[in-house]
Order: structure tokens, then C-alpha cells, then sequence
């Protein structure tokens, strides 16, 4: 059967044309190297949230070729008529709907009788979503999952908090927790055996009230007990181990101001002398680490049972021992079992109270396909507004190349630095959407989001027009989402990259530019470092000298040591020398820029102003021209489509950037039409006001700076001979020591 699709060129890509649902059908059959797209983020797309997680059939949090085929033959068998997909509809007629939609029918039905829509022929997502969301808070979820709030009988919903409080909970589809069928059984057994167990309490607690103290005192002395009477077997049957079982005298004596191991030996020791009848006289028992243990059991067990707190015998505690670790055993199974340590409260949760959260449960369930019903009519109604147009942004994309919409894949638009983007799309990774962009041949700015109260995210936005200039990190802007919210937003990252033809070109003399200036300060800060030490250490030289020299002037000098003055006298000159050194240096370095400048003027002179001109026009042309050249070959290879593969899609083609298709991604918005720009200069018009303020404090300065010229013109007969007699001591001083003082012969 031929086919009647057709395939368009977008940017260099051959894209299949789907105007209609029909469209739609006929191209799911396509192969999936003809689609523009196999997978996508499900993260980052502008539509409806619960339409993604409908295609979303596996819960990846990606979207693939299948999934969309999927949805669009669901969508083929529930519709009979797909005016409302072609549309782009979110109200649904309920003619469209075929004979496998009956339950889906019946749904609708409902829903319109109980909100009594005036409309019965067709039902809307909105009225779709309120009817679920209004059963669901009236606790009809169809889980089988009960919360108490939802319970109307008082005691039947203490019953299911009474069961929360000891079973794990568990969430509905309306995020309440509650109990479902699987619990209440679980409860009812272990409700069973702790009721059981409740009758056997009577007989297990012998001691009354009482019987859980003696218990644990029982418990306390226990241990002590137990050995003290296999003590007594040993000395009923050995005789003399009675006395082995006493310290020796020098163990005592060694342990003789050491606490810890007078403790030690102390607990080693029989509670009492061990006797071969097997009784324990509680008379006899030495107040050792355990005597306030065995004396509380006396007093607290012994008396009160026995009647008697002289003398135990052995067959006695066996049983008392017995008793106490039964009603302990007891206790700590209910600890363990919460369902059993409710202890009493079980018996005020009655058969009646739990058969009535079963029917509860039962009539939940029963709402089940309704509720899924319901479900299915939403995922339908989504499928017939989303459908149509999530295909044309993945199986093609004409919307990318279209400037009256936008992709959905576009999270929103950028104002920065006086310019609009049109093009942002959501980076998960940056760095590794960094490491893919290099190849894209765009240049690319990673821009953080910021919105209020929620966690920041960022997006990727080419620069695909005009120029790159002032798009750094750190510029902030304005970004809209798709609700045309704004929010904050700043540059993070750039991938730079030609933006136009003359950018291109001038790149070699931005990039010399930027190398020479480097350069200069790079020098600037070394020399000036070298000329900030040199003067410091100089300096610190000259008053060195200075006081060098005071000090010599104060003292006597001898007579016969005229030579050994001078070089005394040389050194102050020393560090003076060392500045003029650095005044040397600087005139060298500014005679060899002049030496330069001049070279370049006697070869200009020969030259006439026309040559001069093509000099440098033929300059320009070859730095110019194969940076262009190259620059216009990367222009024409800019691809979107990495920046989309960066962000996780899987795409088939290329989506080449156009000249035209990069106006529209970046752009200055056009003025007001009929506006006008007025051209002449503001600033000097509110300035003028400063002007004659400025112009006094102008004479006023240069009335100051003539005044010292004439001042020092007419006094320089003074200071003028005391310079000159400065500079021959600086000259003087310039000269190595060695060279002003020669030894005598």
C-alpha cells in the first residue's frame, strides 16, 4: 500500500510531516532510523506531568519509540473519531469513544451525574480530575487501603488507629495511611494469640500484684543463688572442698590496698558457707558484692511466700526460680510483639470492630474499577490534547524550526546582557554536556535557575547570532518558563565558539590583543615590583651611609689617615647610584621604543599614503581571510542536535543551525513601531551645570602650577648651585667602591 506521508527538509534534516492523528498512525510504522528521535529525558519536557508518566510505561524516567507507539495504538482502539487529537483537546466527546472505551464510557456517565454537569455529551480533564480527587478524599481510593479519617463510626476508627499504632502503615492513592486487607488477617491472628495468652495470665501470675516484682527480684539473685548451691552439692560430696573454697591468707594480703582487686576476690567468695544438707541460713550470708540482691529477695520473696525467712532450701528455690522465669518469659514476649503487649486493650477491639474495617476494606476495593475507569478516562483525554504534539517534537521537530512555537523540549527563554534567547534546554550534567558542546560548534552559555522555594537548576542556551561580547561568567539575567514566570538567572559556564562570520574573522587580532596586553602587565607588575625594591633597598642604603657619615664627621679624625676617609665619603653615593640606575633603565626601555617608532617612520616616509593603505589593507586580508574562511566552515556546521543529545536525547539526524534560525534563537527585540531615536547626547546637557564650577577649579590649578614655575625660576639662583653640587656626589657615588679608593703602593 502506497504511503501518503510526506517528508519535509528542516535545516538539513528530512523530517516526516505529521499534520493529523492519521498522519500519526501511518508513521509509528516507520522505521526508527526515519524518526528524528528513539528516546528522551522524561525530565525537562514542557506538557502535562501525568501525561509523560502515562509513556513512561517502565518508570526509567525515559521516554523510547515503543512507548509512543504503544500510547498511539491504545489511543487508535479507545477513539472511534480523532477530531479531538488533531485539535489538541482536552474535552472529550463521548460519541468519539469506541465500543472498547465501555468502561471508560460508563466512567464518564458517573462522573457527569454526580457533579450534574449540564453537558452529558462530553466531560473535560478538569472535570475528569475533580471527580477522582473528590472520592478520593471521601476515602474511595480502590487500593483496599483504609485511613481512620474516613471512617464515620467513632469506635470502628479508634479500632484502625489502635491497629496503626502497632502494625506499619501503609499510604492509599490519596496519601493518607491506613490498614488494607493483608494487615487486618495478620492482626486477627496475633490479636487471637495475645487474647489466649491473656487467659493464661491468671494462672501464670501465682504471686498476684505481686507477681511480676518477686519475679524480677528472683530474677536479681538468681545467679548468686544457682552457684551457692552447686557449692553445697560439691561439699556434700567432698567435704574438705568446703574449706578450698576460701582465699588464701597471702592472696588476701596481696591484694591489700588495690579496690579493685579486693572486689574481685570478694566476689570470688561463697555467698555464705556452703552447707551439705543444701539449705542457705540467710543469717550466714557475708555482706559481699551480692548481699543487698539476696537480702531484697528475702525480704520481698522469701517471707511473703515461704512464711519463713530463716532458712531456703534448695527444692524451694528450684521453685521459685521456675515460677519467676515463667511470669519474666511472659513479659518480655509481650515486649517483643506489639500486637501482644497491648495486653488488655486487646480485648476492647471486638469481632464486630474488625469485621466492620473488612467490609470497609471489601467496599473500597470494589470501587477498584471505577476508580481505574476514571484513570484510564484521564490518560485518554491527555493522549487526545499531548499526543499529536509530543510526536511532532520527537518523531520530527518542526517546532524547533518554527519562531511562532516553541519545542517542548525548550524549557523557557533568557534575557541577558540586551538580548533575547529563545532556545534553553535543561543540562542534568554540565560537565559532561560541556565535554559534548565542544563539538557542536556553538557557542553555548550554561545558565543557573533560581526559582523561589524550589532547588535551582540549569539549562543550556546557544548563542547563535550577533556576537559572544559581554556573555561571561558571572553576567545575570531574567529567565521565563513556559508558565512565564520569571526568574533570576546567571552565567555559569560558556563554550566559546564563533558567533558570526565577523567574529570569525577578527579572531586572530582578539586573541593577539589579548596576548599583548597579558604580556604588558605581566611586565607592568614585574618592573613594577623590581623599581618598588630597588628604591626600598636604596633607601635604606643611603641612610645607612648618612649615618655612617654623621658619625665619622663627629669624631676626631686623625691626621694621618686622609685617605682612608674617602671611601666613607663614596658610600652614601652608592644607593643614590643604584637609583639612577633605575632612571637609566627606564630611559634605555624608552629609547628603544623610540628607536622603534622611528625605524617605522623613515620606512613609512618612503612610502605614499596609497601604498600605506594597501599595506595594510593586504595586512588584514591575510590574517582576515582564512580565519574567516574557517570561521564561516564551523558557522555552517553548527548542529542543535548535540546539544539535545547532551541533555540525555538520542536523536537520529543532524538539526542544522541556519543563519535565519539562529535570528530567531538570538535577537535584540525590535523598538516600538512608529518610535523614533533621538540622537543627540544627553550627558552634556545635564553637565553643564558642573561646567563653570569645573572651569574655576581648571584656572585655579593652572595659576598654582604657573606660580611654581615663576617661584623656582626666581630663586634658582639659590638652590641651583646646591643641586649642582648633589649631582656630582650622585655620579661619585655610582662608581664602585672599589674603583674610588685605590689601596696605596
Amino acid at each position: 500500500m502506497a504511503s501518503s506521508l510526506v517528508f519535509r527538509r528542516y535545516g538539513g534534516s528530512l523530517q516526516v510531516e505529521i499534520r493529523s492523528f492519521a498522519d500519526l498512525l501511518e508513521a509509528i510504522q516507520l522505521h526508527d532510523a526515519l524518526w528524528v528521535a528513539t528516546a528522551c529525558p522524561r525530565k525537562g519536557l514542557a506538557c502535562d506531568a501525568a501525561f509523560l508518566d502515562a509513556l513512561d510505561r517502565d518508570g526509567n524516567g525515559r521516554i523510547v519509540s515503543d512507548d509512543l507507539r504503544y500510547a498511539v495504538k491504545w489511543t487508535a482502539e479507545m477513539l472511534d473519531e480523532h477530531r479531538g487529537i488533531d485539535e489538541a483537546s482536552e474535552v472529550l466527546e463521548l460519541s468519539a469513544l469506541s465500543k472498547q472505551a465501555t468502561s471508560l464510557r460508563r466512567a464518564a456517565e458517573t462522573i457527569l451525574e454526580a457533579t450534574s454537569a449540564e453537558k452529558k455529551k462530553s466531560i473535560s480533564l478538569a472535570q475528569v480530575r475533580e471527580s477522582a480527587k473528590a472520592l478520593r478524599a471521601s476515602g474511595i481510593n480502590g487500593d483496599g487501603i483504609v485511613a481512620p479519617e474516613t471512617i464515620t463510626d467513632a469506635g470502628v476508627a479508634d479500632a484502625v488507629r489502635t491497629i496503626l499504632s502497632v502494625l506499619d502503615a501503609k499510604e492509599n492513592l490519596a496519601g493518607k495511611k491506613g490498614i488494607d486487607a493483608a494487615m487486618l488477617e495478620a492482626f486477627r491472628k496475633r490479636r487471637d494469640a495475645g487474647l489466649a495468652r491473656l487467659d493464661a495470665e491468671s494462672a501464670l501470675m501465682v504471686w498476684g500484684d505481686a507477681s511480676i516484682a518477686r519475679a524480677k527480684a528472683t530474677r536479681a539473685a538468681r545467679d548468686v543463688l544457682d552457684e551457692y548451691f552447686v557449692q553445697c552439692r560439691l561439699v556434700a560430696a567432698q567435704p574438705e572442698a568446703g574449706e578450698q573454697l576460701r582465699l588464701p591468707a597471702d592472696h588476701v594480703r596481696g591484694a591489700m590496698g588495690d579496690r579493685e582487686a579486693l572486689a574481685k576476690a570478694a566476689r570470688a567468695l561463697p555467698i555464705a558457707p556452703p552447707r551439705a544438707d543444701g539449705t542457705l541460713r540467710f543469717a550466714e550470708v557475708v555482706r559481699g558484692p551480692a548481699y543487698e540482691a539476696i537480702e531484697t529477695f528475702r525480704r520481698e520473696v522469701v517471707v511473703p511466700v515461704l512464711g519463713e525467712g530463716d532458712v531456703l532450701p534448695e527444692s524451694a528455690w528450684r521453685d521459685l526460680r521456675a515460677k519467676s522465669d515463667a511470669i519474666l518469659a511472659w513479659i518480655e514476649e509481650g515486649e517483643k510483639d506489639r500486637v501482644i503487649g497491648l495486653g488488655a486493650k486487646l480485648r476492647q477491639l471486638t469481632g464486630a470492630q474488625l469485621d466492620a474495617i473488612g467490609e470497609a476494606i471489601a467496599k473500597d476495593v470494589a470501587h477498584k474499577p471505577t476508580l481505574d475507569a476514571i484513570a484510564s478516562l484521564e490518560k485518554l483525554i491527555l493522549h487526545q490534547r499531548w499526543l499529536l504534539r509530543f510526536a511532532n517534537n520527537f518523531i520530527a521537530m518542526p517546532e524547533l524550526f518554527d519562531h511562532k512555537r516553541s519545542a517542548l523540549f525548550q524549557r523557557g527563554t533568557l534575557t541577558l546582557g540586551g538580548r533575547h534567547f529563545a532556545l534553553a534546554v535543561e543540562v542534568p550534567d554540565r560537565a559532561a554536556h560541556a565535554a559534548l558542546a565542544e563539538s557542536s560548534n556553538t557557542f553555548v552559555a550554561y545558565v543557573k535557575i533560581e526559582p523561589a522555594g524550589k532547588p535551582p537548576f540549569e539549562v543550556a542556551v546557544p548563542v547563535t547570532a550577533g556576537t559572544s561580547a559581554g556573555i561571561t561568567v558571572g553576567k545575570r539575567g531574567v529567565f521565563r518558563d513556559p508558565s512565564d514566570v520569571e526568574l533570576d538567572a546567571s552565567v555559569v559556564q560558556i563554550v566559546p565558539q564563533p558567533v558570526s562570520l565577523w567574529e570569525a574573522a577578527i579572531a586572530p587580532f582578539a586573541r593577539v590583543g589579548r596576548f599583548v596586553s597579558s604580556k604588558l602587565e605581566e611586565l607592568g607588575k614585574t618592573g613594577d615590583a623590581a623599581m618598588e625594591s630597588t628604591i626600598t633597598s636604596t633607601e635604606a642604603r643611603v641612610r645607612e651611609e648618612r649615618a655612617r657619615h654623621d658619625a665619622a664627621a663627629a669624631a676626631p679624625t686623625p691626621a694621618a689617615a686622609p685617605a682612608a676617609a674617602a671611601p666613607a665619603s663614596a658610600a652614601p653615593g652608592a644607593s643614590a647610584g643604584a637609583l639612577g640606575g633605575v632612571i637609566a633603565s627606564g630611559g634605555l626601555a624608552l629609547a628603544a621604543v623610540g628607536s622603534s617608532a622611528a625605524f617605522m617612520m623613515n620606512q613609512l616616509q618612503g612610502m605614499s599614503l596609497i601604498d600605506v593603505v594597501r599595506a595594510a589593507v593586504a595586512i588584514a586580508a591575510i590574517v582576515m581571510v582564512p580565519s574567516a574562511f574557517l570561521g564561516w566552515l564551523k558557522l555552517r556546521k553548527r548542529n542543535l542536535a548535540i546539544l539535545l543529545e547532551g541533555a540525555g536525547w538520542a536523536l537520529n539526524d543532524r538539526l542544522m543551525l541556519t543563519r535565519r534560525l539562529g535570528l530567531f534563537f538570538t535577537r535584540r527585540p525590535p523598538r516600538p513601531e512608529g518610535s523614533r531615536i533621538d540622537r543627540s547626547d544627553l550627558v552634556p546637557v545635564i553637565a553643564r551645570s558642573d561646567d563653570e564650577a569645573s572651569s574655576t577649579r581648571g584656572r585655579i590649578t593652572v595659576a598654582v602650577i604657573a606660580g611654581l614655575i615663576l617661584a623656582a625660576y626666581w630663586t634658582h639662583a639659590w638652590w641651583w648651585p646646591h643641586l649642582r653640587h648633589a649631582l656630582p656626589l650622585l655620579d661619585h657615588a655610582e662608581q664602585p667602591a672599589s674603583e674610588t679608593t685605590t689601596p696605596a703602593p
